[in-house]
């Protein structure tokens, strides 16, 4: 999977590929800094690219990452009474076509009784050369052309989680049955590894937080 994925990447989404073979032109990296700001009683640190050969990949980029803490901060406060904390971040892959960060929130939840609990959230954010941002739909289409089991389908996530659960690594919630597939979030690590975030309760009871999965 790690060999052709790459490869098999830039087919599906267009990417163009991160060497030239006639010019031997090797598309650089994405060069990033770090940014903190508070909203709403959070702290955020998060990645913005401040410099990549093409300005408009890197302001889509850096609006999409800003776009989703948003998001964030506003749901924890529409959802309960108050919320403080902080989300820090990891690039967990940053190579000349894909780039990948895990952003690992931990707050303190203030419930409709007035009962504050610890809640961690974790989300991945991956994009391509081109701004795009890579879905799991994507690693499907990639799945699929190389005649490969799907790895975001909800037969194969059931199964990793159960395996994940019977080593061990994992505690289910009682009667689980089944995913929703169309939920889940995941990232990448620097050799193309693809991990799943299940949100705080979807697989696991929802003091336990997020979950991660090895695909």
């Amino acid at each position: 999977m790690k060999k052709y994925l790459l490869v098999l990447l830039a087919v599906v989404m267009m990417i163009p590929s991160m060497v030239s073979a006639a010019e031997h032109k090797v598309v650089p990296t994405f060069k990033l800094q770090k940014t903190t700001q508070t909203m709403e009683g959070i702290k955020m640190s998060y990645p913005q690219v401040v410099e990549y050969k093409d300005t408009k990949v890197m302001h889509t980029i850096n609006a999409e990452m800003a776009k989703m803490l948003v998001q964030t901060a506003d749901f924890l406060h529409k959802n309960n009474q108050g919320a403080t904390g902080k989300i820090d971040y990891k690039v967990t892959l940053n190579h000349s076509t894909l780039l990948s960060v895990l952003f690992d929130g931990n707050f303190n939840i203030k419930d409709t009784n007035g009962k504050t609990e610890k809640l961690n959230v974790k989300n991945g954010m991956t994009f391509n050369n081109e701004g795009r941002r890579v879905l799991p739909k994507d690693i499907s289409a990639i799945n699929k052309i190389s005649n490969k089991p799907d790895m975001f389908g909800a037969d194969y996530l059931n199964a990793k989680v159960k395996a994940a659960a019977a080593a061990g690594k994992l505690t289910l919630n009682p009667g689980f049955k089944t995913v929703d597939a169309s939920a889940v979030d995941f990232y990448m690590d620097d050799t193309t590894n693809i991990f799943a975030i299940f949100a705080p309760g979807a697989v696991s009871p929802l003091e336990k937080g997020s979950v991660v999965v090895a695909l």
